[in-house]
């Protein structure tokens, strides 16, 4: 179970990488074999958490795959780094209207007990990662535009690099408040 998660996340974390020098010896249609064995993975992984955010990420893979399949084009899988922006902006934003918040649920998982001000706070950062995924989003679609070499620097690298400074700058927040 363990090594199906570390293998499936590494494929999601390697998936720009893959794709950009993938794309120079295979297909597209080939390559739409990655995204199956991603899917098929993280489908083996699942621990029975939370089953809204598992099908909206296999929906996002189902529609690069067939847009691929159909097509025969690239553009599939250069769109995936946007559908996963989407599916997460969909699912924290659905949290937002259906407490409790993402945020909320990863918190209670250190503290169950919470007070009234760390739900507040915990809805506050839901809302901030749905602006990081708005955000995100719009580069991606940037990024295809702009060619292989940019769609990869910035959905190989620095958009993991924003995340991860999101992430700092919350628990820092965090520990101040």
């Amino acid at each position: 179970m363990i090594l199906k998660k570390v293998l499936s996340g590494l494929l999601l974390l390697l998936y720009p990488v893959l794709v950009y020098f993938g794309l120079q010896v295979f297909s597209p249609r080939v390559l739409v074999l990655l995204l199956l064995l991603m899917a098929g993975l993280r489908w083996l992984a699942w621990d029975g958490g939370e089953q809204r955010f598992l099908l909206y990420w296999m929906a996002a893979i189902l529609i690069v795959i067939v847009a691929t399949l159909i097509t025969g084009s690239e553009v599939g899988l250069l769109y995936y780094p946007l559908l996963m922006s989407m599916t997460f902006l969909a699912f924290f934003s659905f949290s937002l209207i259906n407490p409790p918040t993402v945020v909320e649920l990863i918190a209670r998982k250190q503290h169950e007990e919470l007070p009234p001000a760390a739900v507040l706070y915990t809805r506050t950062v839901t809302q901030v990662w749905c602006g990081f995924f708005v955000f995100n989003g719009a580069v991606s679609i940037w990024s295809v535009s702009a060619g292989r070499e940019a769609w990869l620097l910035y959905n190989g690298m620095v958009s993991y690099c924003l995340m991860a400074l999101v992430m700092g700058i919350e628990y820092l927040v965090r520990r101040r408040v």
